[in-house]
C-alpha cells in the first residue's frame, strides 16, 4: 500500500531542503493521501468539532459536575483516539509497515505523552500553588503572576522537549527499534540537532499557520460568537440572539475546516520526516568522521 512517490530519506538536508521535499511530496501524492486517509480525516475532523460545541456548553453549564462537562471530556477522548488512528496511517504510507503495527506504536508513544504531560501538569500547578498560598480562590491581582507562570513552563518544558519529535519518528520508522531502549539515546541525539530541529519545526508551523489561518477564519469567528453569547447568557442573563440551528452550523463549519487543516499538518508530518532521515545520515557521517581520527 506504500505507493507514495517519495524522495530519498536517508540524505543530508537543510531546513529549507526538509520543508521544499515535504511540499513537493505532498503536492506530488494529494491524491493518493488522500484516497488512503479521507475517512480517518473525516473521523478526527468530526470529534474536533464535537469538542467545540462540548467546550462552550461547559463553559457556562455548571461545572465539573455537569453531564456538559462529561460530554467533554468524552469528545476529547475521541479526539485523542481519532488522532492517533490518524497519524498512524499517514506513518502507514510513509513506511513498510502495517496499519495495526503502527498503531500500537502510536498507543505506546500516547502513554509516553500523556506521562510526560503529567509532570508537567503537576510542575505548573505546583508553582501555581506557591503564588496563590493555601487559598481556596485566587486573588485577581495574582492572575497575570499565575498566567506568567504556567506559560514560562510550557516554553520551558516545550524546549526540553522538542527532540522528542526525532524520536517519535525514529521509532516509528525503525522496526527493530524498542522504545525502552531509544527513549533516552535518540533523545540525546536528537539534543545534539537541537537547533535544527527548532528552526525546522518553526518554519514549517509558521507555513502551515499561514494557510491554517485563511481556511479556519469562518471556524474563528462562529466559534468565538457562540462562545461570547453562551458567556453573556449563563454570566450576565443576556438573552441569546442566535439562532436555534446555530449549534448545528457551529459543527459543520468546523468539521469542514478541520478536515481541511488536517491536509495541510500532512505537510508538517513531512517535514519531521525528512528531518529525521537528515539527522540520520548526519550521525551515519560524524560516525564514520570519528572513526578515520
Amino acid at each position: 500500500m506504500n505507493n507514495l512517490k517519495q524522495e530519498f530519506l536517508n540524505k543530508s538536508r537543510s531546513y529549507t531542503a526538509c520543508i521544499s521535499a515535504s511540499h513537493r511530496m505532498l503536492f506530488d501524492n494529494i491524491r493518493a493521501i488522500f484516497r488512503h486517509t479521507w475517512l480517518y480525516t473525516l473521523l478526527l475532523a468530526m470529534s474536533i468539532a464535537l469538542l467545540s460545541i462540548f467546550y462552550t456548553r461547559a463553559l457556562t453549564d455548571g461545572g465539573y459536575t455537569h453531564p456538559s462537562y462529561t460530554l467533554l471530556m468524552v469528545s476529547a477522548g475521541l479526539v485523542a483516539c481519532f488522532h492517533v488512528g490518524y497519524v498512524s496511517r499517514i506513518f502507514m504510507l510513509l513506511g513498510h509497515q502495517s496499519m495495526k503495527w503502527n498503531l500500537v506504536r502510536c498507543i505506546r508513544l500516547l502513554g509516553v505523552y500523556l506521562c510526560i504531560m503529567a509532570i508537567v501538569s503537576v510542575v505548573q500547578w505546583g508553582l501555581v500553588y506557591l503564588v496563590i498560598g493555601t487559598g481556596p480562590f485566587v486573588p485577581l491581582d495574582k492572575m497575570p503572576v499565575i498566567a506568567c507562570v504556567i506559560i514560562g513552563v510550557s516554553l520551558f518544558f516545550s524546549c526540553v522537549l522538542l527532540p522528542y519529535v526525532y524520536v517519535f519518528v525514529k521509532y516509528l520508522m525503525e522496526p527493530d527499534s524498542k522504545l525502552s531502549k531509544i527513549l533516552l539515546k535518540a533523545y540525546k541525539v536528537g539534543w545534539r540537532y537541537w537547533g535544527f530541529i527548532f528552526i525546522t519545526l518553526l518554519l514549517a508551523a509558521l507555513c502551515a499557520a499561514v494557510c491554517m489561518f485563511f481556511v479556519s477564519i469562518p471556524m474563528l469567528i462562529i466559534s468565538m460568537a457562540n462562545t461570547l453569547s453562551a458567556i453573556g447568557v449563563g454570566y450576565m442573563g443576556d438573552p441569546s440572539g442566535l439562532p436555534s440551528y446555530f449549534s448545528v452550523l457551529q459543527y459543520v463549519v468546523v468539521a469542514l475546516s478541520s478536515f481541511i487543516c488536517l491536509y495541510v499538518y500532512v505537510f508538517v508530518i513531512f517535514v519531521c520526516y525528512f528531518m529525521y532521515g537528515s539527522i540520520e545520515t548526519r550521525e551515519k557521517e560524524r560516525k564514520e568522521f570519528l572513526k578515520m581520527k
